[in-house]
């Protein structure tokens, strides 16, 4: 990677391809490579540091099974703190919704989530592990006990991101927001009525030492976590699980340029981002050469809806890690709170299913199992898209699912809540 190949890539950034985007992180970094030399200086010499030594095929254990992920023993814990800066009380969110965006993050970091891809979709192959975990602060700078929330009444009625002229107001107490913790030991998330087309921005790696006091994520209280105040079709945490990529160093699939290049040797290429939900395969052997299985949409680093995105790849994880030992090595090290996120020791439930193939209706068996409280049922297609969701509100034996609105097809069915989970496969023949 030469500098020459860096400044032609940046030059390529300055022109925005469309006028709507779900993520303002490229913009700010835009207006900071026109106001600031020395940034692009900044990006080669983190590229240069996080560059991957060896190729990406011979370090995935599910392309080479003699190799180990990473060689790691132990799970990177990153401590939050949560900025909820508000003027009304609506944007004044629960901890209850807060808690749900850590739980998510931790879910798709570890690639736990329930919708991660099956092993028979061409694109199981790349999905990793990030083997990072989030938690909520338990110390405040001052080593004094926290939840890892502050909340803030602001007078600002917005911080806008269509122009993305005040946004970072909502990181100063004197412009009407709230002054960050210390950067180097702790991720910062504001959370406010950040307005425009854009739902959250985030800073690079590269920017800690220059602007230390602005690192860190904004995010609209609209697409923060699950329920309370979450909006469809950004209403299940995965703006926020897409910005932490970019705060650990991770670029846009598509490069932000037509056929860009990510740096990730193992994420599809691609003409340009993809909204929506699109259909599996999406553009094959599209014009930047790519091949029939097409690109990578379902990538959290995309701009689809969130239930249509799953997965980092394997490069993506490396280049994660790599950023951890490097221009973010303290905040791990911090030790301002304990994971409490090993979600994948769950009990496993034991349940049947009937008749097979179904129809019109999947009928649900428990017997005794029926013990289990707020049991979330998720039926999804082959491609990890959810199909139906259902929770439970009470114990149950048996339940009837209407699958009627559902196409002949493979599909896999989920039970899940905080303790257990249980899986099956089953087919809907008419």
């Amino acid at each position: 990677m030469t500098k020459l190949f860096f400044l032609l890539f940046f030059i390529s950034i300055l022109i925005p391809s469309i006028s709507q985007n779900r993520c303002g992180t490229m913009q700010v970094y835009q207006k900071l490579l026109d106001s600031d030399t020395n940034a692009i200086n900044r990006y080669f010499q983190f590229e240069n540091t996080i560059l991957e030594s060896t190729a990406i095929e011979d370090l995935n254990p599910k392309l080479n099974p003699s190799t180990r992920h990473r060689n790691a023993t132990s799970v990177v814990v990153i401590p939050i703190v949560v900025h909820v800066v508000y003027n009304t009380s609506t944007q004044n969110i629960s901890d209850e919704q807060i808690r749900s965006q850590i739980s998510i993050l931790n879910s798709d970091y570890r690639m736990n989530n329930s919708d991660t891809l099956l092993t028979d979709h061409p694109f199981w192959t790349s999905t990793a592990d990030a083997e990072i975990e989030f938690c909520l602060a338990t110390t405040d700078p001052n080593g004094d006990p926290t939840n890892g929330i502050t909340r803030t009444f602001t007078t600002n009625t917005r911080f806008d991101a269509d122009t993305i002229y005040n946004w970072a107001d909502v990181k100063y107490t004197a412009t009407g927001g709230l002054d960050n913790w210390d950067p180097n030991r702790y991720l910062n998330i504001w959370v406010c009525n950040l307005t425009g087309p854009i739902l959250a921005i985030a800073t690079f790696p590269t920017e800690l030492i220059s602007i230390p006091s602005e690192d860190g994520i904004t995010i609209s209280y609209k697409y923060f976590g699950m329920g309370g105040t979450s909006v469809s079709p950004y209403n299940l945490g995965r703006s926020m699980t897409h910005e932490v990529g970019h705060w650990l160093g991770l670029r846009h699939i598509w490069g932000d340029a037509s056929c860009g290049n990510d740096f990730v040797a193992d994420t599809k290429v691609a003409e340009s981002e993809n909204y929506g939900c699109p259909s599996f395969p999406r553009r094959p052997n599209n014009s930047c050469g790519g091949d029939a299985n097409g690109e990578m949409y379902m990538n959290f680093m995309d701009y689809v809806n969130d239930n249509c995105m799953n997965m980092f790849t394997f490069g993506q994880t490396i280049r994660m890690q790599n950023t951890l030992n490097s221009l973010r090595a303290v905040i791990p090290s911090a030790n301002r709170c304990v994971s409490t996120a090993n979600i994948k020791d769950l009990q496993e439930i034991k349940f049947g299913i009937y008749p097979i193939p179904a129809q019109e209706e999947l009928n649900l068996y428990l017997g005794n199992n029926h013990i289990y409280d707020g049991l979330i049922v998720r039926i999804m297609n082959p491609f990890g898209q959810i199909m139906i969701e259902k929770k439970m509100t009470q114990q149950f034996e048996s339940e009837a699912i209407d699958i009627s609105s559902i196409p002949n097809g493979s599909y896999i069915i989920e039970l899940r809540n905080d303790t257990v989970k249980g899986i099956k496969k089953f087919v809907i023949l008419r």
